[in-house]
């Protein structure tokens, strides 16, 4: 097996800039991350409602748009719920045969933000490093 090295010129040094910048301003990407979340679950909670099914009776009580919330777990852990009991039928990965196929699926909308996010932490990034 060859043996191989990498050096990176210049890596201390952007080392102790990100460990200065962690020590006086602890949370920067934490709360970039909290601020896409609660957007992103404020987005879910506008997405549109499919049409009505032919001969629906169900009156839709609007109860799912407004079920939608943001949790903060622990410093870049967050999550988005909904504490609507039966969201995961509706717009979870297993929609049930009624929903498949008419309502939009919650993961992909979420997939679909996930560049504003890689965005906005790059410019966290570029001001550590600037």
């Amino acid at each position: 097996m060859a043996d191989f090295v990498i050096e990176v010129q210049g890596a201390r040094q952007l080392q102790k800039k990100f460990n200065k910048y962690i020590r006086t301003s602890p949370g920067t990407f934490d709360k970039t991350m909290g601020r896409w979340v609660k957007q992103t679950a404020g987005q879910l909670g506008r997405e549109s409602y499919p049409a009505r099914r032919t001969g629906q009776t169900y009156v839709r009580t609007k109860r799912l748009k407004r079920g939608y919330r943001a949790k903060r777990i622990q410093s870049l852990v967050w999550q988005i719920f909904n504490f609507v009991r039966y969201s995961g039928f509706v717009v979870g990965r297993f929609q049930a045969w009624m929903h498949k196929g008419r309502w939009w699926q919650a993961l992909n909308k979420v997939e679909k933000r996930i560049p504003k996010l890689i965005k906005a932490l790059k410019k966290d990034i570029r001001r550590i490093l600037g």
